[in-house]
């Protein structure tokens, strides 16, 4: 029986690990998680009243 591979989550702290380009597929999800969360970000700093610092240097360092 194949062992599923554990669920990741592109924080966008860091760039996507290459070692997933092993499988490609893989590798496209955690870059495609990463993506979204950065753009959550945003989304966020751009609805909100006041700055807020540690979600301006996220989306900077991404």
């Amino acid at each position: 029986m194949k062992q599923s591979v554990p669920k990741r989550c592109g924080s966008g702290d860091a760039p996507t690990s290459p070692s997933l380009l092993a499988n490609p597929l893989h590798f496209l999800s955690e870059d495609h998680l990463r993506e979204r969360h950065i753009c959550a970000v945003i989304d966020g700093l751009a609805t909100t009243a006041s700055l807020d610092r540690q979600a301006a240097l996220t989306v900077l360092r991404f």
